[in-house]
Parts: C-alpha cells; sequence; structure tokens
C-alpha cells in the first residue's frame, strides 16, 4: 500500500517572482511533500505561466491549483474587512473573538473543496512576508500544527540606508522567517525580540545554488547575431514614485539602448519585461519599438537562459541583475539617477543603487557613457572580474536542506 506524503500550501500573492525565489526549496521538499498551490488571483498564475522555465519545473511537483476569485463569498470579505478594523476590534473584541474563525471558514470553504479537505495532512505553509491573506489563519484554525512559514517577495538586496523602508509586518502569523542574510535583520525593526528572533532562520538564496541555476539555464535557442543584448526592465507610472521611474525616463532608456544597437552590425536586443505591470509595459514598449528595424525581441525566458548566450547585459535598476551575476555575467545598470531616484541611496554626491553600494553592477546614467561601454564590451574588454567577484562573495552561506527542514517542522 502506498504510504500518503504529507502536503504543504504555497499562497502566491502576485507574481511569478515570489514562486521564483522559493521554487528550489519546494523542489528538494517534493521528495518528502506534495505540494499544493493558491493564486490569490488569476493575474499571479498567468505571472507564473509567462515565466516558461519556471511554470515548467513548478507544474513537475505541483499536485493541485487553485486561482481564488475576487468575487466569490464578496459578503462575507466585507463582512470580516469591517470587523478587523482597530476601532470595531475594541469595542467589540471578545464577540469579534469568537465571531472571526467562523467568518474565515465562510470566505474560504471553497478552496480546494475544504469541507472534503484533510487538514491533519498538512505540514507546512508557505507565503510572502508581504502577503495579507486570511488564509494562514484559517488554516490554522483547522490544524494547529501546520507552520506557517514567511520568505521574502523577491531576491532584491536590501539597505538600511534606502529611502524608501519596508519594515515585515510582525502582526501577520508566522511560525518562521526564512531570511537569507543576516543584513536583511533591520526589516524586522525595533519591535524584532528574542520571541521573533527564535523564529528566523538564516537560509542563503536558494535560487543562486549552481545545481538549481544549471537546470533552469540549460540552452534555449535565440535568433542568429553575432552580438546580443539583453534588457531586463522595470515598470513606469505617470508621476515618479508611482512607477519606480517616469514613463519618459523609460522611454529615453529604450530608446537609447536602440539607438547604440543600430550602430553595432548583425546586434539584437533581447528585452525581458518586470512581471508587475507586464501588459501595460509590453504596449508601451512595443509602441516604442515599432520605430525600430527588426533587431529586437521580447522573450519570456529565465533570465539565467537569456544572461548566457548574451554578450551584454542591461539592467534598468531591477533585481534581475543578480540573475545575471549568477551565471557570471556582468551586468551595466543604466538609470537617470538624478531623476528617478525611488530605492536609491543617498550618498554624499549622487544616489545609488543599493547594487550599485555593493559593488555588483557598473552604473551608467546617460546614453553617451552607455555607449562607450557597450563598445569596449564588443571589444570583448573585461570590465566586471570584481562586481562578479563581489556577487560570488554575497551568494554563500547556504543552508542544508536537511538541517532547514528539522527547523521548519520545529
Amino acid at each position: 500500500m502506498k504510504i500518503q506524503k504529507k502536503k504543504i500550501l504555497l499562497c502566491v500573492r502576485r507574481s511569478s517572482a515570489e514562486v521564483d525565489f522559493i521554487l528550489p526549496l519546494l523542489f528538494k521538499l517534493s521528495f518528502k511533500y506534495d505540494l499544493i498551490t493558491i493564486f490569490d488571483n488569476l493575474q499571479a498564475y498567468n505571472s507564473l505561466k509567462d515565466n516558461k522555465e519556471i511554470f515548467l519545473q513548478w507544474k513537475q511537483i505541483n499536485n493541485l491549483f487553485y486561482i481564488r476569485e475576487k468575487k466569490n463569498n464578496f459578503f462575507y470579505k466585507l463582512l470580516y474587512k469591517t470587523i478587523s478594523t482597530n476601532i470595531v476590534r475594541n469595542i467589540f473584541k471578545k464577540i469579534i473573538n469568537k465571531f472571526e474563525n467562523k467568518l474565515q471558514l465562510k470566505i474560504n470553504q471553497n478552496i480546494l473543496g475544504l469541507r472534503k479537505f484533510n487538514y491533519n495532512n498538512i505540514a507546512l505553509f508557505f507565503l510572502t512576508d508581504s502577503n495579507y491573506s486570511s488564509l494562514p489563519l484559517f488554516f490554522k484554525y483547522k490544524n494547529s500544527k501546520i507552520k506557517i512559514i514567511r520568505f521574502p517577495e523577491s531576491v532584491w538586496l536590501v539597505s538600511n540606508k534606502t529611502i524608501e523602508k519596508q519594515e515585515i509586518d510582525l502582526r501577520l502569523i508566522a511560525d518562521k522567517y526564512l531570511v537569507p542574510t543576516k543584513k536583511n535583520l533591520f526589516l524586522f525593526g525595533k519591535k524584532a525580540n528574542i520571541k521573533i528572533m527564535k523564529k528566523i532562520i538564516f537560509t542563503g538564496y536558494f535560487k543562486y545554488q549552481k545545481w538549481w541555476v544549471d537546470k533552469i539555464s540549460q540552452y534555449t535557442k535565440i535568433e542568429n547575431s553575432n552580438f546580443k543584448i539583453l534588457v531586463a526592465t522595470r515598470p513606469f507610472g505617470k508621476k515618479r514614485f508611482q512607477g519606480d521611474f517616469t514613463k519618459e525616463s523609460y522611454e529615453y532608456l529604450v530608446k537609447s539602448i536602440m539607438e547604440i544597437s543600430s550602430k553595432i552590425k548583425n546586434s539584437l536586443v533581447i528585452f525581458k519585461i518586470h512581471p508587475k505591470n507586464l501588459n501595460t509595459e509590453k504596449f508601451f514598449l512595443l509602441k516604442i519599438l515599432s520605430n525600430y528595424k527588426k533587431n529586437w525581441i521580447i522573450k519570456k525566458n529565465h533570465i539565467f537562459k537569456l544572461a548566457k548566450i548574451s554578450n551584454a547585459c542591461i539592467s534598468l535598476q531591477s533585481s534581475a541583475c543578480l540573475d545575471m551575476l549568477a551565471v557570471q555575467k556582468g551586468v551595466v545598470e543604466f538609470w537617470l539617477n538624478s531623476t528617478d531616484y525611488r530605492y536609491l541611496i543617498p550618498l554624499k554626491m549622487k544616489n545609488v543603487s543599493v547594487f550599485e553600494n555593493e559593488g555588483l553592477i557598473l552604473n551608467i546614467n546617460s546614453k553617451k557613457e552607455l555607449e562607450k561601454v557597450i563598445f569596449r564590451i564588443l571589444n570583448k574588454e573585461k570590465l566586471f572580474k570584481n562586481k562578479i567577484k563581489n556577487f560570488n562573495k554575497i551568494n554563500k552561506n547556504y543552508i542544508s536542506y536537511k538541517k532547514l527542514n528539522k527547523l521548519l517542522l520545529n
């Protein structure tokens, strides 16, 4: 008789970046557990589907998935939101505490056929530390032994010097926090007491372990060209702070890259669009690119694959630069630091990205500067040896999967 595996749940809030971060760990755990994935909406599922390599690896280990619909149980969700406000809670605290679990049951009763679901067979529930879903509370109510595991939404490096700081909300239910490096500790704020510290497990970056990079970055065929330029984008907004930079800045950056590429015989520019606001950005990008001959392409492959076959890698201030470095490719960060300084670190003379502050990328602020660097790369000058070395220093201190599995269940 086949022994039924325990189950682990993964809740995806927004995009493929969440799955990309945690999938190597889930892949290792799949030998012991069956995976069930819950997408908060259709957009989150489609984002994963658009990331070809990650989607295929996820399909290999996923047993069941469910896409939540906002219209489901709308009345109960509205009621829960109302009683969750601090004012209502303070007045009716005792009544609300008794009523809350029953209300959660109503909200979540359609998920996975929950009325017939074996809650005792669930061991772990994974979701990001920015996911406010009520599901962890619900599953804890059904089985208090389920461990709620929080992890970062992406591999974005963090610094306590950045203009915008986003601390982890410690009010959210969590049994364990997976933290890549001790540098991230400041995100837990001044409320990180001994009790919180005991929940933290330092893991290293799962997705940058060699076995995983090799698995994802296997050869992919791209149109023939002598010189390939990979560009990892970021979303824009109508005004600065609505996006990571303005629409005008985005247009300048893309046009600059295309004009430089047009000076290189038989070159190809490969665009990898950021998963956030993907359709809005893609529409505008295509509008810009329509003015240029077909020496460009938009690809959905993983950055590992695209970077591996590229001659020059450009990041528009994106954590995708780490993916490029993971396949030992140098990165040019093209970004108008004097104009668009969201998420940048203010130094004496200028604002710099966390990636520049860590010595990982070569920052460029104008088309003129970028052209000089691209032609130096074309002439095979070695510009990034120290940058890659700095990345390799950061990308270490992995916890063993055997040890991590024990810690997750404690």
